[in-house]
C-alpha cells in the first residue's frame, strides 16, 4: 500500500480523540504498526463493505504489547486505544467488546465535562469582567486574547493556537467579505502535497482581538509563542480578579474549554469533537476564499473550447496513430528537449501536443504529465531539475504496457479498474509512488477527471480529500457559459445545462447522472416549478456505488427549474427507461463525452483548473447540509438568505418536505439529521460526508450561533476602534442601524446593546466589501434565451434544423410562469433522425443538406 507505517502513525496521532488523558506519542503508535503487519493488510471483503479488524491482527497486537514490562506496556495500551478509536472513526468493523470499551471511554469523558457546570458559570461572568476591564484600561494581554479565542471561536489545542498567533497570514477576509481564520495544520499535508488547512469564521470581537495581537507582535517583535507560554498567560488571567483560580495544568485547561462549549454553546458530542479537531476535515484552499463571484468575461476563442471536439483526433491510417515500440513517445521527445535546455524545441512541442488516439490516449496523457512537471513542478510545487523529471517519469516504461482507450476514460468504473491494474503491476514502493503521482496529475485533466485514488491507499489511511466546490453564483455562470458557448447544437447545450443543475442540486456521482432515466426525474405536483424528485437506482447500464437505491428531493431556483421543465417537455414522447440526458441508444461513453466533458471545461474556466466534475457533488453535499442545519434554526436567530438563494426557507422546506410531513421542524428529532443527509447522498455513515465532502468550519458558524448578541459598550468601542471612553459610540451605532432595520436593538440592561453579529461584521469590514462583494444569484431567463437562439440558428446544425422542423404545430405553456411557448416535439422521430445521422453534432449544415432533410421530413 502507498502509506508507510510512519505516515499512518502521524495521521493517527493527529486525530486522537478528545477524551484521551494525554496525547499519545506518535513513536508509540508507529511501533505498534511496524510490529503488527497484519493490521496493515486488513482489507474490505467487497467494494461496498467496511474494512474489518481481523481476529489474527487483534491477537498479534496483544502479543506485541505483552512483550514489554509494565511501564512500557501501559504506554502501548494507551497507543492501542488511540488506534482503536481511529479505526472506529474510519468506519472499521470492530469487535463488540472493543466498541463497548470505546463507548464507555467517551461516556466517562462527557461525564467529566458535566461536572464542570458550576465552574463554567463562574468562568462566563468572571472572564467577561476581566476582559472588559482589560479593554477599558488598555491592559489587554495575550492571555485574554487566546482565552477568548478558545471560548468563542474554536476549542483548539494550545499547540494549534500557538501556530495561529505566530502566523499573521492566518487572518484573512473570506469569500463572503467577512473575517476568516485560515491556517495550515502542523505536520499535515494532503495527498497532492498541498497544506492541510483549517478555517473558522470569526466574530467581530475575535477579529479585532487578532488584529490587535498581530499589530503589537510586529511592533514589539515578540518571541514565538508556545503552548507553555500560552498556558502561563491563561493562568495569569484566571488567577486575577475576579476569578482568583489556582494555576491549571494543560489537561484541566483543555477539559474546562471543552466543558465551556458543552454547557454555554450547547454543542452536541459530534459537533464538539468536529469543532475542536480540524484534522478530521479539510478546509478549502485560500485561493478559493480569495476568489470573487464577479462575472467573468471570456473571448470567443475561450468560449469555443467548451464544446470543441477532443484535440487532434487521428484516423486509423494516420502514421502518428501510435508510436512503434522502438520509437520515442512524444513525452520522451519533450523530456529530452528540456534536458538539453533547448527552449525553442520545448516551446514548439508544447504548442503542438500529440494527436489523441481513441484506442490509446496514454501518449497524450504522458505528454500532458511531462508538460505539467516542466511548467508547474512536482508535488511540492517547486521547479524540477532534469534529473528529477526523469525520476518522476521512470514509471512510463511500465505504463506503456497498459494502454487506455477513450471509451475507458468516459467510463468511471473502467477507468478506475485500469488505474488499479496499473498500480498493482508495480514491483517496488518507489515505482508505486511515482505511478501515484502520475495518476494524481491526470485526475486533474478533463479527460480523466473521473479517476479516484482511494483504493490505492491503505485502508488505515484517512480519506484522500481534494477540497473544492462551487458557489450558487458560480453555478449560474457555468450554466450561462454552457448555454451560450458556440459550435454546439442547442439540444446538446440544453442537455449539458440540465446535467450540471442535476449534478449540483442532487449531489450526484458522474455515473449516477449518466444513468438517470426519464422516469427518474419527476417534478413536484401542482404549479411549483422548483421542486423535483430524483430516483437514483441500479439500471441496465450499471449499479450505484453501494448497490442500493435512494430518492433525492431537490428544490432549484426558478430559472433552473424552467430549464428542467423544458427538457421534460421535449422528451415527453421518449421511453420511460431512456436516459434523461442524451438520446436513446446513445452509449454511456458518448453521453459522457458530449455532455459531461463540456461541463468539466466550463467548471475549470469559472473556478480554476483544479475544479473537477466530482466537486459538483461536494458542492451539493455542502448545500444539503446547510439547508438541513438551517431547518432547525428559528428565523430570528439566523441571517436571512440572499434573495434567489436555495438557502431560503421555501427551498429548505421543499427539500425536506418528505421528512416534515406537514409538521414543524420543532417536532422532528434534530439528532436524526445526519442520517437524513447520508440517505440522500448514499452514505452509510455521516463521518464519510463530513471528512470528504464538507470542507472547513466557517460555513457552520452562522447555523450554530445566534445572530443577535449582547455587547457591553466598552467592548463595542474596542470593536469600532474607539478609545475606551469615547463619546463617538452612538454615531457608529446609528450608522450600523441604518444598514439594516434589525442591526441594533436597545437592551433592558443600561450598558449593553443587542447587535446583529453579521451586520456588525459587515460594518467593521465595510472597506473590504467596497472592493467587491459577492453578487447574489440573479435569475436568468435561460429558457427564453434558449428558445430564441434555437429559432435564430436553426440553420446552423443538423440537430437544430431537425428540432425546429419536427414541431407538431401545437403550443403548450410552461407551468409557471408561462413566459415561453415550447413546441410539442415528436421525440421518437427526432431521436430516429439523430440515430441515422453520421455526424449529428456537425457544424455548418450546408444548403444541400438542408434540402435533403426537408424532403425527408
Amino acid at each position: 500500500m502507498l502509506n508507510s507505517p510512519a505516515e499512518l502513525a502521524r495521521a493517527i496521532a493527529l486525530r486522537q480523540p478528545q477524551q484521551a488523558a494525554a496525547p499519545v506519542p506518535e513513536a508509540d503508535i508507529r511501533t505498534l504498526l511496524e510490529q503488527c503487519p497484519l493490521l496493515l493488510e486488513c482489507q474490505a471483503t467487497t467494494e461496498q463493505s467496511q474494512p474489518k479488524l481481523s481476529a489474527k491482527a487483534q491477537r498479534q497486537l496483544t502479543r506485541v504489547i505483552s512483550k514489554y514490562d509494565s511501564a512500557d506496556s501501559s504506554r502501548y495500551q494507551a497507543a492501542l486505544k488511540v488506534i482503536y478509536g481511529y479505526l472506529q472513526a474510519q468506519q472499521w468493523q470492530l469487535p463488540q467488546k472493543i466498541t463497548n470499551q470505546l463507548r464507555q471511554q467517551e461516556q466517562r469523558w462527557f461525564n467529566t465535562l458535566s461536572n464542570y457546570g458550576r465552574l463554567i458559570a463562574d468562568l462566563v461572568h468572571g472572564f467577561e469582567q476581566s476582559l472588559t476591564a482589560a479593554l477599558g484600561n488598555l491592559m489587554l494581554t495575550t492571555g485574554h486574547i487566546v482565552l477568548y479565542l478558545q471560548l468563542y471561536v474554536a476549542p483548539l489545542s494550545l499547540t494549534l493556537w500557538a501556530s495561529v498567533l505566530n502566523n499573521p497570514d492566518a487572518l484573512q477576509i473570506g469569500r463572503e467579505q467577512r473575517p476568516l481564520l485560515h491556517f495550515p495544520l502542523p505536520n499535515a499535508t494532503l495527498a497532492n502535497g498541498e497544506d492541510h488547512c483549517a478555517s473558522y469564521a470569526l466574530d467581530a470581537l475575535g477579529y479585532r482581538l487578532l488584529q490587535h495581537h498581530y499589530q503589537h507582535q510586529n511592533r514589539l517583535s515578540y518571541a514565538p509563542l508556545t503552548r507553555k507560554t500560552l498556558l502561563a498567560e491563561i493562568n495569569a488571567v484566571l488567577g486575577q480578579t475576579p476569578l482568583f483560580w489556582d494555576p491549571l495544568c494543560e489537561l484541566k485547561c483543555h477539559q474546562i474549554v471543552q466543558a465551556f462549549w458543552f454547557h454555554v454553546h450547547q454543542f452536541s458530542r459530534p459537533d464538539l469533537e468536529d469543532w475542536r479537531n480540524p484534522y478530521l476535515s479539510c478546509a478549502l484552499g485560500l485561493n478559493w476564499h480569495q476568489q470573487t463571484d464577479a462575472p467573468k468575461r471570456f473571448s470567443a476563442t475561450q468560449q469555443a473550447e467548451i464544446y470543441a471536439p477532443l484535440p487532434n483526433p487521428v484516423s486509423a491510417c494516420d502514421s502518428r496513430r501510435q508510436p512503434p515500440p522502438r520509437q520515442r513517445w512524444p513525452h520522451e521527445e519533450l523530456r529530452l528537449a528540456h534536458a538539453k535546455n533547448d527552449q525553442q524545441a520545448v516551446q514548439a512541442q508544447l504548442a503542438a501536443p500529440p494527436p489523441l488516439d481513441p484506442d490509446n490516449v496514454l501518449p497524450y496523457l504522458l505528454f500532458f504529465y511531462t508538460q505539467t512537471l516542466i511548467t508547474e513542478g512536482g508535488t511540492s510545487g517547486k521547479a524540477l531539475k532534469a534529473s528529477s523529471i526523469n525520476e518522476y517519469l521512470s514509471m512510463s516504461s511500465l505504463a506503456k504496457q497498459f494502454p487506455l482507450s477513450l471509451a475507458q476514460c468516459c467510463d468511471e468504473t473502467a477507468l478506475n479498474q485500469w488505474a488499479q491494474t496499473l498500480y498493482d503491476s508495480a514491483d517496488c514502493h518507489s515505482q508505486q509512488r511515482h505511478l501515484y503521482y502520475f495518476l494524481q496529475a491526470i485526475a486533474e485533466h478533463g479527460l480523466t477527471d473521473a479517476l479516484t485514488l482511494t483504493s490505492l491507499q491503505s485502508p488505515l489511511a484517512p480519506p484522500s480529500v481534494n477540497p473544492n466546490c462551487i458557489s450558487e453564483v458560480q453555478l449560474d455562470q457555468v450554466i450561462t457559459l454552457l448555454l451560450h458557448a458556440p459550435n454546439a447544437p442547442m439540444i446538446q447545450r440544453l442537455f449539458a445545462a440540465a446535467a450540471v443543475i442535476l449534478a449540483f442540486h442532487g449531489a450526484l456521482r458522474r455515473g449516477e447522472l449518466l444513468r438517470l432515466r426519464h422516469q427518474d426525474l419527476v417534478p413536484y405536483p401542482g404549479t411549483n416549478t422548483t421542486g423535483f424528485t430524483l430516483t437514483v437506482c441500479n439500471t441496465a447500464e450499471g449499479r450505484t456505488k453501494n448497490g442500493t437505491s435512494r430518492t433525492v428531493p431537490i428544490s432549484v431556483p426558478q430559472a433552473q427549474g424552467e430549464l428542467l421543465h423544458h427538457l421534460l417537455r421535449l422528451k415527453q414522447g421518449s421511453l420511460p427507461a431512456s436516459p434523461i440526458i442524451g438520446f436513446e441508444d446513445e452509449s454511456l461513453n458518448a453521453r459522457a463525452q458530449h455532455y459531461l466533458l463540456p461541463i468539466t471545461r466550463a467548471l475549470k474556466k469559472i473556478g480554476g483548473e483544479a475544479l473537477r466534475f466530482h466537486h459538483l457533488r461536494h458542492s451539493g453535499a455542502l448545500l444539503l447540509t446547510q439547508q438541513g442545519r438551517l431547518l432547525f434554526c428559528s428565523a430570528q436567530s439566523i441571517e436571512p438568505a440572499k434573495t434567489g438563494s436555495v438557502l431560503e426557507q421555501t427551498h429548505r422546506d421543499l427539500r425536506f418536505l418528505y421528512w416534515l410531513d406537514k409538521r414543524k421542524p420543532e417536532a422532528l428529532n434534530e439528532a436524526l439529521l445526519p442520517d437524513q443527509i447520508g440517505k440522500q447522498l448514499g452514505h452509510s455513515h455521516f463521518a464519510t460526508t463530513r471528512q470528504s465532502y464538507l470542507h472547513g468550519h466557517e460555513w457552520l458558524r452562522p447555523v450554530l450561533f445566534a445572530s443577535d448578541r449582547l455587547y457591553n459598550k466598552v467592548t463595542l468601542r474596542f470593536i469600532f476602534g474607539l478609545r475606551p471612553r469615547s463619546n463617538d459610540l452612538s454615531r457608529h451605532l446609528t450608522a450600523l442601524s441604518n444598514t439594516a432595520s434589525n442591526a441594533v436593538q436597545q437592551s433592558a440592561q443600561r450598558h449593553r446593546v443587542l447587535v446583529n453579529e453579521q451586520r456588525l461584521l459587515d460594518y467593521v469590514c465595510r472597506d473590504f466589501q467596497k472592493a467587491g462583494a459577492p453578487n447574489a444569484p440573479i435569475p436568468a431567463p435561460w429558457a427564453t434565451q434558449w428558445h430564441e437562439r434555437l429559432t435564430k440558428q436553426s440553420h446552423n446544425t443538423l440537430l437544430d434544423y431537425l428540432l425546429m422542423h419536427l414541431d407538431n404545430s401545437t403550443r403548450a405553456a410552461v407551468p409557471h410562469p408561462p413566459a415561453v411557448q415550447m413546441p410539442s416535439l415528436d421525440w421518437a422521430a427526432f431521436n430516429q433522425h439523430w440515430l441515422q445521422s453520421e455526424s449529428p453534432y456537425a457544424i455548418a449544415l450546408s444548403s444541400k443538406q438542408r434540402a435533403a432533410q426537408s424532403k425527408a421530413l
